[in-house]
């Protein structure tokens, strides 16, 4: 997609509209795309709100797995594709990442003395998402 926001950009002065709108479409769109998918996945709010109320969790899968059955109601945990245990949330987990990390939620697996971890991070103010880098990758090119 970079490729092609690339283009378009590039194309902006030909086009019948003022320059920088395909860029806020574009930001905009992957916006909601990232928050669709949050939506869409049993623990993405659940993770959203350990970040925000923690800032930072760091535990094993299986430990995450408890935490977020602590934080979520029992109408999700009963909700199809609720993980069964630390192994599915990681899966989950995995899957999402990108879009947490679009979110200001930035997720790492740790190795530490042979136990694998997970740290959730809410990200401060210099935190950039892949839209953000799009964005400077192509207002650089245009200089």
């Amino acid at each position: 997609m970079a490729d092609f926001a690339t283009w378009v950009v590039a194309c902006e002065p030909a086009l019948p509209w003022p320059a920088g709108t395909f860029l806020r479409a574009y930001e905009s769109n992957r916006g909601e795309a990232n928050q669709v998918s949050l939506d869409a996945s049993p623990i993405g709010a659940f993770i959203q709100q350990i970040a925000d109320t923690e800032g930072k969790w760091i535990g094993t899968p299986t430990e995450l797995w408890r935490k977020l059955g602590e934080v979520a109601e029992d109408d999700a945990q009963k909700q199809a594709g609720w993980p069964k245990n630390g192994r599915g949330v990681s899966g989950q987990l995995k899957r999402i990442a990108p879009n947490l990390r679009a979110q200001g939620v930035t997720v790492t697996w740790l190795r530490t003395s042979g136990a694998r971890q997970i740290q959730i991070l809410r990200a401060g103010t210099g935190a950039q998402n892949s839209v953000t880098s799009v964005t400077s990758s192509l207002n650089n090119a245009r200089e």
